[in-house]
């Protein structure tokens, strides 16, 4: 692939692929391949929101403008699709396949500004005085949430019911497919940019085995979906969504605000059923703001995934949660200001993971190793929280090794069940809590080691 200060005025792409010459066409011809593969150097495509055009070819200088465009397009190992810095697509990102190993389909920015940004979201107008405060408008489908002026981040409160209603709250009538909204100084909503979260993600891959496996996703903002905001999920896996790589990337403002409705409307989700080595990476993304039963990241039946340095804030379930897998790496995260419930770091059914180099503050609990899991929890700072890390229910193992606990009332909680190997650990002035019972530090230190 070029390099891009070495960019033409035209997609790259080899002669040994799409739209061959007749030279290539004749060597093609002359030369046995015996096994060879042809060289795949791949194409890049260029979006602008602002000055491109979908009749252009995708090139640099003449640019598509939508993700529909990019959607429609039967992408090819190595081709990679730059969005422009600064711009703004109210659509889904629904690529129709993946890469190789050698040569993954990315998906990145290019330009200077702040990220693309793919919305979930559309606006609203046409707005009428309803009645007192509130204004309605039509609106086909459900929101997941609805935002006024981008914020606020949880969204504006969703009422119960029309008669309910109460400044800064909506509520959608499902007969009428209408919205309606009474806002915080009763102004009209025509003063405002009132956005409603209609498409469930950003990025979305739903697929029976492997069909968007090597897939990059880089430097990009997700936010404002009634769901996810990068969704990859493979349901009948042989093979498995191999490759994947999500980096670098902002997530925010996702699901249904702090209505839990009991679905996983994850920030970040990557989902491989059944269970299957396929090893994602998950690194350097910066997640808030994730509501339903939401959690920032969420990485299940991905064994060897390696989760790494990334920023997750704001959830309403858990911060990084982690479930079936085996061999998963958790490091150089931090999460912080959760909910009131919930953890920094989950674990449930997992084998051989380890959390080293973390840190976790203002949540209620720093780490819990759930049902079934065997863990190691190694060189992590954890402090402000309720409790440090939590052993259970039904966890199997737990090595703890040169963690270091602050202001933190309860360092361990556990139902009595499996067993926990403390090693050298700085747990501050704490108190442990094993079943029924309560442990202060010293002897907590003098039987466990």
């Amino acid at each position: 692939m070029v390099s891009k200060s070495a960019k033409s005025l035209v997609p790259r792409r080899s002669s040994w692929r799409r739209g061959a010459s007749t030279v290539a066409a004749f060597l093609t011809f002359m030369v046995p391949s015996f096994g060879m593969e042809r060289l795949a150097v791949g194409m890049d495509y260029y979006v602008d929101s602002l000055r491109g055009n979908d009749k252009n070819v995708g090139s640099e200088l003449r640019p598509w403008k939508t993700i529909a465009r990019v959607n429609s397009t039967l992408l090819e190992p190595g081709d990679v699709v730059h969005l422009m810095c600064g711009g703004l697509w109210r659509e889904m990102l629904k690529p129709r396949r993946g890469g190789t190993t050698a040569a993954p389909i990315t998906f990145t920015r290019y330009g200077a500004g702040h990220q693309p940004i793919i919305d979930g979201s559309d606006l609203v107008t046409g707005w009428q005085s309803f009645r007192n405060s509130i204004f309605s408008a039509k609106l086909a489908g459900e929101p997941g949430n609805v935002y006024v002026d981008g914020g606020p981040g949880w969204g504006v409160a969703r009422a119960a019911s029309l008669d309910s209603m109460g400044p800064a709250s909506w509520f959608w009538g499902s007969n009428s497919k209408t919205l309606y909204i009474w806002l915080h100084d009763g102004r009209s909503p025509e003063f405002h940019t009132v956005e409603a979260a209609v498409r469930i993600s950003g990025f979305y891959a739903n697929v029976p085995d492997k069909q968007l496996s090597n897939i990059v996703i880089d430097d990009l903002t997700f936010e404002r979906t009634r769901g996810y905001g990068i969704y990859l999920h493979s349901y009948a896996g042989v093979t498995g969504l191999r490759g994947v790589t999500i980096r670098n990337c902002t997530v925010t403002q996702t699901g249904t605000g702090k209505l839990d409705t009991g679905r996983y409307l994850n920030g970040i989700m990557i989902l491989q059923e059944p269970e299957l080595k396929i090893a994602p990476v998950i690194l350097g993304n910066k997640v808030s703001y994730t509501g339903g039963h939401g959690n920032g990241i969420n990485s299940q039946g991905t064994d060897d995934a390696r989760i790494e340095g990334n920023d997750v804030s704001i959830w309403n379930h858990n911060g990084i949660d982690v479930k079936q897998s085996r061999n998963v790496s958790v490091v150089h995260n931090v999460t912080h200001d959760g909910p009131a419930a919930g953890a920094g770091f989950y674990c449930e059914y997992v084998t051989d993971g380890t959390w080293a180099h973390n840190e976790v503050y203002n949540a209620s609990n720093g780490f819990q190793i759930g049902r079934g899991s065997s863990a190691t929890i190694a060189e992590n700072m954890i402090h402000k929280v309720r409790t440090g890390i939590y052993f259970g229910p039904g966890a199997t193992s737990l090595t703890l090794r040169h963690n270091v606990l602050r202001q933190t009332p309860l360092a361990v909680q556990s139902d009595g069940l499996g067993t926990v190997t403390d090693l050298s650990n700085d747990w501050g002035r704490t108190r442990f809590r094993i079943g029924r019972r309560t442990f202060e530090l010293s002897p907590w230190a003098a039987g466990s080691r």
